[in-house]
């Protein structure tokens, strides 16, 4: 399926989804025509029934990453355990090409430069985590949140960087969708 009948049928699937449901499960306001919701800490709109974004600017990708995020329909109870794409159901067989996209993406840019990881994460607003080296939690839409753990290399072992995900994540969104997000997360980072 190409990116332009994945939107249409997103599009399609948001058009005619229920709001309130959307808003109670997503945390997310509707008025009229309009879905407001933070992504990425700031915040953006989505008019209905074209689905046209307010700012624009937002790639067809994260649109209908956003999109999903908003149809998403599974309800599966939740530990509160942050885990590695791996470890979600399914992840193992798609983890080498999850970790292509960001992880080993953001890794080439910032394995020697833990430094710059920091000051990148702080210039977008991370809030810091506790777990390895350096870690951010990053905000991604309102029931969504990445961890990002980097572990500096050593003698042995070289630097290492994984996004953790809660154990929810797959409530409202797809495998793929998360491998998009990894990408779509790296991308945000610039070396200082």
């Amino acid at each position: 399926m190409g990116i332009d009948d994945a939107y249409n049928l997103a599009v399609s699937s948001l058009n005619g989804g229920d709001p309130g449901g959307i808003c109670s499960r997503c945390r997310v306001k509707f008025d009229s025509k309009t879905y407001t919701l933070s992504y990425f800490g700031r915040k953006i709109s989505i008019i209905l029934p074209e689905a046209r974004f307010e700012p624009s600017g937002i790639s067809p990708m994260e649109q209908i990453l956003v999109i999903h995020y908003l149809v998403s329909r599974d309800n599966k109870p939740a530990k509160g355990e942050w885990l590695s794409y791996k470890a979600l159901p399914g992840g193992h067989f798609y983890y080498t090409a999850y970790r292509r996209l960001g992880e080993n993406r953001l890794l080439g840019m910032f394995g020697d430069k833990p430094d710059s990881l920091l000051a990148a994460g702080k210039a977008l607003g991370y809030k810091p985590a506790s777990m390895g080296d350096i870690s951010f939690l990053i905000p991604v839409f309102p029931c969504v949140e990445i961890m990002l753990v980097f572990h500096n290399g050593d003698d042995e072992f070289p630097p290492d960087l994984q996004f953790l995900y809660m154990d929810d994540i797959l409530n409202y969104l797809t495998l793929d969708d998360i491998s998009k997000l990894s990408l779509v997360t790296a991308l945000r980072f610039r070396p200082k």
